[in-house]
């Protein structure tokens, strides 16, 4: 879940002083997919259905890069898994994905479309709105946490240390679009028929 200047394009975050996805206690982990895998279960009974079969080493992996990294796996990612007999190589896979700069890459690509990021916004550049985000990812930072300073930002957007104010810039002086928007990408409800 990282992302530094000195990372950002390399394929290994050695060194990385940021939390690692891996920090996180298992028995956590396993309580909250253990939550998540009973109310799956209700609803599936409910609808009076049951769970697919367990996918197979070579569909998991696929599924498993593509859905966090972006990209299908190597020749030689994918012979490592499969030749692997560790009975925890999937969890462990899960962790090493997140834990890399695709992941990092595939979330800030996200991102930056759904906050409609630019490098230059009325003639001023975007670079510190971009380094903001950039660095919230290199901190793990809380999904609330980062939605909360682009909120309450304000000042000016020429200096990195205030990069969260470009999430203002992109609407600069048309506050009834900047509310739409954010009610849209935030709670998921359109109000441009309200203006």
């Amino acid at each position: 879940l990282m992302l530094t200047g000195t990372a950002w394009g390399n394929d290994s975050l050695a060194g990385k002083s940021s939390e690692s996805v891996t920090s996180v206690p298992r028995a956590q982990v396993t309580q909250l997919a253990n939550q998540i895998d009973a109310l799956v279960d209700s609803k599936l009974e409910s609808l009076g259905e049951s769970r697919n079969s367990r996918a197979s080493d070579e569909i998991f992996l696929r599924r498993a890069y593509l859905d966090i990294i972006g990209r299908i796996p190597t020749l030689e990612e994918a012979n490592k898994f499969l030749k692997s007999k560790d009975k925890n190589k999937r969890t462990k896979l899960i962790d090493q994905l997140l834990d890399s700069y695709g992941y990092v890459s595939r979330q800030y690509n996200f991102l930056a479309d759904l906050l409609r990021i630019q490098t230059r916004v009325r003639n001023v550049s975007g670079q510190p709105y971009i380094d903001f985000i950039k660095d919230s990812l290199e901190a793990n930072k809380p999904y609330d946490q980062l939605v909360r300073e682009l909120l309450t930002a304000e000042g000016g957007n020429m200096t990195k240390e205030n990069g969260a104010v470009g999430y203002y810039l992109r609407d600069y002086n048309m506050p009834e679009d900047n509310m739409s928007n954010t009610i849209r990408v935030f709670l998921g409800t359109r109000l441009e028929c309200a203006q």
